[in-house]
């Protein structure tokens, strides 16, 4: 149902109960005049002129303790309609009114704190609703909408404030959103070369969510850029347990730590159980450019043909193609058969990567806030949400 015409339940509503009281109560005046305006209203919207009947229902209705529900509607679906300046104007006079109760006059205050943050006004949408935080009523909004204000202008210590505020005043559990602004301050410190501010924040986040990804791997992060291989490899391996399909956004990370250590037996297998265990077809590639480097080229075209039969992954096709382009014992190889290696290219470079699972957004790389939605820690490799292989058949 279109919003506006919710418009109607409110006139029917008001005069039912004006009726209701008797004369002694009312004036036969007041008693005829919602009707009238209800069907003039009922005219406009019925051919479809919804700004004619917004405006009758707005200009007609006087606003006292029986319209103001009706007048908060009119503002609401002028916000929804992108309308701000209307919006906040109805809001604005509601305010200004010296006959309402005092939780009609909040609930103005609120909705015009709500038009302001519509429309980006967020300095003015702060203050209202940092007025509004003392209120019991409109409490856990108006602290919700000051965490998106501020996550929005990255100030990420008042989220971190905001944020703790919710976890004891709502039903709601905030600790992996607590735990994301924590790794927002530890970027920032790694980006500045403020390593114990950054390590200090990894830790604090992993407190408030220990299963929280992206602060494994910036910890594991400061201990490698501080030259400690050793104990960057042991926290990004506990991803294996906490969250495994994340274990190949450590690979790189990975990969160079034990270079650095001169441990490449470690890592092949690492590499190699990590990939049988996870199903994951960038481990299984990167096992085989291990095998690869370490001149077992037999062992790893066995191994992607083993997997490529199990797992039908076109990333290890492609892999296992170029595997034998590369062989010393490859002939010269056909055109037919550098074409096929061209298409699965070409359709292994259009696929996407991530997808979130709260709004469906499709990305190439990862992003711990969704783009689309802006919701935290939805966004997970689209080779492992169930449907993958069930619509295509195919893994990537």
């Amino acid at each position: 149902m279109d919003p506006i015409w919710l418009l109607l339940l409110l006139p029917i509503a008001a005069a039912s109960g004006w009726l209701a009281r008797g004369t002694s109560s009312i004036s036969s005046r007041k008693r005829s005049k919602i009707p009238a305006v209800y069907l003039e209203g009922i005219n406009y919207l019925a051919n479809k002129q919804h700004d004619k009947a917004i405006e009758i229902f707005l200009k007609e209705l006087e606003v006292d303790s029986d319209t103001i529900e009706i007048h908060l509607t009119l503002g609401n679906l002028y916000r929804r309609r992108g309308e701000i300046e209307r919006a906040s104007l109805i809001h604005k006079n509601l305010m200004e009114r010296t006959d309402l109760t005092g939780e009609q006059k909040v609930q103005a205050i609120f909705e015009l704190g709500y038009d302001f943050y519509t429309a980006g006004i967020l300095d003015r949408a702060e203050k209202i609703f940092t007025q509004l935080t003392g209120d019991g009523k409109f409490e856990e909004q108006a602290y919700e909408v000051l965490r998106d204000i501020y996550e929005q202008e990255k100030e990420w210590d008042s989220c971190i404030r905001i944020t703790n505020i919710l976890n004891q005043i709502s039903s709601t559990d905030y600790s992996s959103l607590l735990a994301q602004y924590y790794c927002e301050k530890a970027e920032e410190a790694i980006r500045e070369g403020r390593y114990d501010q950054a390590e200090e924040n990894t830790l604090q986040s992993m407190r408030a969510d220990s299963n929280c990804v992206r602060a494994i791997i910036q910890f594991g992060r400061v201990k490698a850029i501080r030259g400690d291989h050793k104990a960057a490899i042991s926290i990004w391996r506990t991803i294996e347990k906490k969250n495994p399909k994340f274990i190949s956004e450590t690979l790189d990370l990975v990969v160079e730590s034990y270079k650095a250590i001169h441990k490449p037996e470690e890592l092949t297998e690492f590499l190699r159980r990590t990939a049988e265990s996870t199903l994951d077809p960038h481990l299984a590639i990167a096992y085989v450019d291990a095998l690869e480097g370490q001149k077992k080229n037999e062992f790893a075209e066995d191994f992607l043909t083993d997997w490529i039969r199990q797992n039908s992954s076109l990333s290890c096709l492609l892999r296992l193609i170029l595997l034998k382009l590369n062989s010393k014992d490859a002939e010269r190889p056909t055109s037919d058969f550098q074409l096929i290696e061209k298409i699965i290219k070409r359709q292994f470079e259009s696929v996407r990567s991530y997808k979130c699972q709260r709004c469906g957004y499709s990305v190439k790389t990862l992003h711990w806030q969704c783009p689309g939605c802006r919701d935290w820690n939805t966004l997970i490799p689209a080779r492992m949400l169930p449907s993958a292989r069930r619509t295509s058949g195919i893994d990537t």
